[in-house]
């Protein structure tokens, strides 16, 4: 098992904590899907990327959920080395994600949200109001 520093972990502005932006997200965000997990991922307002988790029952018992977890965070924590590109990711995780090795894991995610970052475009905040706006 790989030991991560100590005190390293995601701050709590990496986060996603409110249903609503889980829902919006979802709803409205570009999705990917894969073989470990899907990630689903829209342009925030700020300067920095922030990943929310879903991992449900069919993953397996609370412990591998909670293992699926802090993989996927310790993965999405090393890629928040690079550069901040400003998206709101939510990850859904996938029971063959608990089958592969971290290094794995953080080079499919990272493959995943520079592919949402290339097809959402631009790197700035982003303007709501012609967003909605059908085209």
């Amino acid at each position: 098992m790989v030991e991560a520093a100590v005190g390293a972990r995601l701050l709590p502005r990496e986060r996603l904590t409110k249903s609503a932006d889980y829902r919006r997200i979802l709803r409205r965000g570009l999705r990917l899907d894969g073989r470990l997990f899907s990630v689903a991922a829209e342009p925030n307002r700020l300067d920095h990327d922030r990943l929310g988790l879903t991992v449900s029952r069919r993953v397996g018992g609370a412990v591998l959920r909670n293992r699926a977890k802090r993989l996927l965070r310790e993965a999405f924590r090393h890629r928040s080395r690079t550069p901040r590109s400003g998206f709101d990711i939510v990850v859904i995780a996938k029971s063959e994600l608990l089958a592969c090795e971290l290094a794995t894991l953080e080079h499919e995610l990272g493959r995943f949200i520079d592919r949402l970052v290339r097809r959402l475009g631009s790197r700035g905040p982003v303007d709501r109001a012609r967003a909605d706006r059908p085209h």
